[in-house]
C-alpha cells in the first residue's frame, strides 16, 4: 500500500527531499550524524514539511522523549519494535488526516480565489462596457479608413476581453459543465499557431508531441483551455531569462490520453525553481523573482501575478489539477489533467 524510501544518513535524507515531497516521515532518534528530533525541527520550520505528519519510532525511554518530541512538532511516538498492524493503521490514520486538511486548506483557497476573481470580473466589466460605448461612438463619427480599421481593431480586443470575463466567471457556477467547442487536435492546432506568434521562441526550441487521433472534447472552455497552456509555458520561457550559461533553452509539451484524463506534460531545462518556494508558486501575486512584483527585463516586468494562481484555479474548477515539479539548475515539469466529455459533441 505505500511507497517507501528508507535513508540511513542525513546527506541521503537531505538528497532525498530536493525533489520529493513525502506524504509522510517515520523518525528513528538516535542516529550516527544527526538526531532525529532536530530533523523534526528542520521540517516544522521548512514550509514545504510544516505540516506533513511525523511518526517517531524509537527504541529509547518513551516517557522521557514523547513530550519533548511532540511539543517540537511530532504527530505521534512508537516504541521498537513496533506492532506492525497498529503502525499500519496510524500510518494510514495520519496520511488521511493530512489528506482532508490539504484539502480543507485547498478549498478555502479556492473559495479566496473565487471571491477575488468575482471581484476583478465586477470592477472589469463595467470599464470594458464603457470603453465599448466610447469606441462605438468614435467609430459613428470617423471617415478616415485607416482609423476606421485600427478602431475595429480595438474593439475586436474589447470584445475578447470580455468574452474571457464570462468564461472565467463561470468557473464557479454550481452545477454547469463546460466543454469545449472543439476537439483537441482542432484546440491545438490553433493554440499552436496562436502562440508562435505571440510568444517569443526565437531563442527557445519549443516542440509539441501528441498522440495521432485527439478527438475527444474537454470538459473546458476553449478560451480557459488557451488562458492555462499560454501561462504554462509563458512561465516555462521566463525560467530562461538572465540565464548566463551554454545550455541551449528547450520546452517540450506533450500530450497523451489517460484513461477518462488527457495528460499535457510542459518540460523545460530553464532554471528552476528552488524546493523552499515550491510550495508557494500557485499562491496569487507570488513571485521568486524580485521585488516590485517581479523582474524588470526589456521594459516588461516578468512576474507570476495572477497566472499560475489563476491556472490552478481553472483547472481544479474543470474537475482536473495542476502539479509541478522542479530541481534548481535542471529545468521544471508542469503536469496538466483535464477530463474529457467523450469524442463526439
Amino acid at each position: 500500500n505505500y511507497q517507501i524510501t528508507t535513508v540511513n544518513s542525513y546527506v541521503d535524507f537531505a538528497n532525498e527531499i530536493q525533489d520529493a515531497t513525502p506524504d509522510l516521515f517515520i523518525l528513528d532518534l538516535m542516529m550516527p550524524d544527526v538526531s532525529g528530533l532536530n530533523i523534526v525541527k528542520f521540517l516544522r520550520n521548512t514550509p514545504r514539511f510544516a505540516f506533513t505528519p511525523i511518526i517517531i519510532l524509537s527504541g529509547v525511554d518513551r516517557d522521557l522523549n514523547l513530550r519533548e518530541c511532540l511539543s517540537n512538532g511530532a504527530d505521534d511516538f512508537m516504541m521498537k519494535p513496533p506492532d506492525y498492524e497498529e503502525l499500519k493503521s496510524r500510518i494510514d490514520s495520519l496520511a488521511e488526516r493530512h489528506k482532508i486538511n490539504r484539502n480543507h486548506v485547498r478549498q478555502r483557497k479556492m473559495q479566496s480565489m473565487k471571491l477575488l476573481i468575482n471581484g476583478f470580473n465586477h470592477e472589469f466589466n463595467n470599464h470594458l462596457m464603457i470603453l465599448q460605448g466610447g469606441l462605438e461612438i468614435l467609430s459613428n463619427s470617423i471617415n478616415d479608413p485607416k482609423h476606421l480599421s485600427s478602431l475595429q481593431s480595438m474593439q475586436r480586443t474589447v470584445q475578447r476581453a470580455t468574452s474571457l470575463i464570462r468564461d472565467i466567471s463561470q468557473l464557479y457556477t454550481d452545477g454547469f459543465m463546460v466543454i469545449s467547442s472543439r476537439n483537441l487536435d482542432e484546440l491545438m492546432d490553433d493554440f499552436e499557431a496562436q502562440i508562435c506568434k505571440e510568444l517569443d521562441f526565437e531563442s527557445v526550441d519549443f516542440s509539441v508531441n501528441r498522440e495521432d487521433k485527439l478527438d475527444m472534447f474537454l470538459q473546458i472552455s476553449d478560451t480557459n483551455f488557451f488562458i492555462v497552456l499560454k501561462q504554462i509555458i509563458t512561465n516555462s520561457l521566463e525560467a530562461f531569462f538572465n540565464l548566463e550559461d551554454s545550455r541551449e533553452p528547450r520546452i517540450q509539451l506533450s500530450i497523451c490520453k489517460d484513461g477518462e484524463l488527457v495528460e499535457i506534460t510542459i518540460q523545460d531545462n530553464g532554471r528552476g525553481i528552488a524546493s523552499q518556494n515550491l510550495a508557494y508558486v500557485f499562491d496569487p501575486f507570488y513571485t521568486t523573482k524580485g521585488s516590485l512584483g517581479g523582474e524588470l527585463i526589456g521594459d516588461k516586468r516578468r512576474c507570476s501575478g495572477l497566472g499560475l494562481s489563476l491556472a490552478e484555479a481553472i483547472a481544479d474548477c474543470s474537475g482536473g489539477c495542476i502539479s509541478l515539479q522542479s530541481k534548481v539548475g535542471q529545468g521544471t515539469r508542469v503536469i496538466w489533467t483535464i477530463p474529457f466529455a467523450g469524442n463526439q459533441k
